[in-house]
């Protein structure tokens, strides 16, 4: 059985080198900003509302300003 990418629902297979982080997992073409679509590292990550951003894009930052 695989686990189903949290971007496209997918299956994801190991030989694919799925990204995993904490409750969610992605294949690598869909480890991206959901906001700009900027390709993400495990470095540069931001998580927020069961998705993934960029540092530009990061939910936690824009609530501060709010």
């Amino acid at each position: 059985m695989s686990d189903k990418c949290t971007r496209c629902q997918k299956s994801v297979f190991p030989a694919e080198k799925p990204v995993k982080i904490v409750g969610a997992v992605f294949h690598e073409s869909c480890f991206r900003c959901k906001q700009c679509n900027a390709k993400l590292t495990l470095k540069i990550v931001k998580t927020g509302g069961g998705d993934v951003y960029c540092e530009s894009h990061d939910p936690a930052r824009f609530a501060k300003n709010a």
